[in-house]
């Protein structure tokens, strides 16, 4: 989450564009049947959390990700 925040309030969002689609491709990879993510330290729910906050970045719905 925080990566994403940094690449995208970065004036050069080049960095952003490079990574953004591998990040996609690895949470397709990762998400579980039910479209729930696992982590084993923090949780499912926390880690579900983080992963769609992370994917509605570039949609800047909420003020905090707004560039």
């Amino acid at each position: 989450l925080y990566a994403a925040q940094a690449y995208w309030q970065h004036p050069d969002r080049s960095s952003f564009d490079r990574w953004w689609p591998e990040f996609v491709a690895s949470c397709e990879q990762r998400q579980g049947p039910d479209g729930e993510f696992t982590d084993r330290e923090f949780g499912n729910v926390y880690a579900t959390a983080i992963v769609t906050l992370t994917l509605q970045v570039p949609v800047g719905y909420l003020p905090l990700f707004q560039r």
